[in-house]
């Protein structure tokens, strides 16, 4: 998260440090719907802070996952960790709707 006092733009945030504690994405994201909606510019400018390191997240973790599944395509042996995370992540994405 970056310092509410300081005015670059949100795009400049994007950082993969998202400290939300024992919390999920899922828990938080109503959070930051109403402080972007119902909040002062600071929650905003907060919310749209932890909005776009999340999606530098998300984008990081595509791009793994898209390694890593290449990897497993061109004949590397990926060992039974990667093969279960990836099994539950194509679960956990088909069970959204994605």
């Amino acid at each position: 998260m970056t310092n509410p006092n300081d005015k670059t733009s949100t795009a400049d945030a994007a950082e993969l440090t998202v400290p939300i504690g024992d919390m999920k994405w899922a828990q938080v994201l109503p959070m930051l719907i109403a402080a972007i909606e119902d909040g002062t510019p600071t929650g905003v400018r907060m919310a749209k802070d932890y909005l776009a390191q999340m999606a530098a997240a998300a984008d990081l973790a595509g791009m793994a996952m898209s390694a890593i599944m290449s990897a497993g395509s061109r004949g590397l042996d990926l060992d039974a960790d990667i093969q279960a995370a990836i099994s539950e992540a194509k679960h956990n994405s088909t069970r959204r709707g994605h």
